[in-house]
C-alpha cells in the first residue's frame, strides 16, 4: 500500500543531485516515507528526473534516519526558494503580453471600432500594437528596413521588407493626397473651382484608408 501524505507541512520532494543518491541507497517505499509522500509520487518525480534504478528490490529496506531527512528537506526548501525567486524575478513573454492587454482594456486604448457590416469587433490595445507601433516610429525617423528587421527580431527579411515597403507606400500615397487637397484648398481660396480627383488618385486614396485602419 502507498504511503500516503499526512500534512502538507511534513511533505517535501528532494533535489535532483540527492535523489540520485537515494536511489542508490533505498527503495521508493523508504524515499516515500522520508518525504511523506507516497511510493507512485516517488516514481514519477524518477521518470520526471529520467532517473533510473537497476533493481529495486538489492536497494537498503531500513529507514532514512532522521538526520539525513533534515538535511533532505533544507536543501529542497533551499531549491524551491531559488526556483521561486527565478520565477518572480522574470516575467514570461506570455505573461507580459497579457499584463499590457489588460492596461490596454482598463485603460480604454480603443485601436479598432467595431463594424457590423464587416464583422470587425472592438479591439483594445495590445502588446503587439505596441510594437507596431514602435515600428511605425522608427520608420517615421528613417530607420532602415535592415536595422528594423534587428530590433523586431524577424526571423526573415522578407517579413521585415513587407511590412517596410507598406508602411512607406502608404506614406508616400499620403503625402500625395495631402499635397493635392491642399492645392485644391489653395485654388476654392482663388475662387476657382475645386479639381476632382481622378480615378487613379481615389483608389491610391482607399488603400491609404485601408492600411492605416
Amino acid at each position: 500500500m502507498d504511503y500516503e501524505i499526512t500534512t502538507e507541512t511534513e511533505y517535501f520532494k528532494p533535489t535532483k543531485a540527492d535523489l540520485i543518491k537515494l536511489v542508490k541507497q533505498y527503495n521508493n517505499s523508504a524515499i516515500a516515507r522520508a518525504c511523506s509522500v507516497s511510493e507512485t509520487t516517488v516514481r514519477k518525480w524518477l521518470v520526471k528526473a529520467q532517473i533510473e534504478r537497476q533493481d529495486e528490490f538489492n536497494r537498503h529496506q531500513g529507514e532514512i534516519d532522521s538526520a539525513a531527512i533534515t538535511k533532505l528537506r533544507k536543501r529542497a526548501e533551499k531549491q524551491s526558494t531559488r526556483e521561486a525567486q527565478r520565477n518572480s524575478q522574470r516575467l514570461s513573454t506570455e505573461r507580459v503580453s497579457r499584463i499590457i492587454a489588460m492596461i490596454g482594456k482598463q485603460a480604454k486604448i480603443i485601436v479598432q471600432q467595431p463594424d457590423k457590416e464587416t464583422g470587425r469587433r472592438l479591439k483594445d490595445a495590445t502588446a503587439h500594437d505596441l510594437r507596431r507601433g514602435c515600428a511605425h516610429r522608427l520608420i517615421n525617423a528613417g530607420v532602415s528596413a535592415e536595422t528594423l528587421k534587428v530590433i523586431l527580431r524577424h526571423k526573415d527579411f522578407a517579413t521585415t521588407e513587407k511590412f517596410y515597403g507598406a508602411t512607406k507606400a502608404a506614406q508616400a500615397a499620403a503625402t500625395e493626397i495631402h499635397d493635392k487637397l491642399a492645392e485644391e484648398q489653395n485654388l476654392d481660396e482663388t475662387g476657382n473651382p475645386p479639381t476632382q480627383l481622378s480615378g487613379e488618385e481615389f483608389l491610391k486614396l482607399k488603400k491609404l484608408l485601408s492600411a492605416i485602419e
